[in-house]
């Protein structure tokens, strides 16, 4: 699958695909692949597979509410995305995640 899927999932959720990366690769910066709506055509060419490891950047904003930013790290799988840390509000029951 595209990297560029990651920025479309903001569309489909309605939110604007924020400036800040929305996905790259764990290391010791901004390794690859970095997946920002500035450069979507490195998002399109960048292919997710199965073994990559990748710090999801998720933001939702609200004007009444605020905005909240949370970052994850995700195994990509043969069968979907993984959530590799643990929290009591990152559950597959609550988001929806294959596992």
């Amino acid at each position: 699958e595209p990297a560029s899927a990651l920025l479309d999932a903001y569309t489909a959720a309605g939110e604007p695909v924020p400036a800040a990366p929305v996905g790259r690769g764990i290391g010791l910066g901004f390794d690859e692949p970095v997946i920002v709506r500035d450069l979507p055509q490195t998002a399109a060419n960048e292919q997710l597979a199965p073994g990559m490891v990748l710090l999801v950047t998720a933001t939702v904003s609200d004007d009444a509410v605020g905005r909240v930013t949370s970052h994850q790290p995700v195994l990509v799988t043969a069968g979907g995305a993984e959530i590799l840390s643990g929290s009591p509000f990152w559950t597959p029951e609550r988001t929806g995640a294959h596992t």
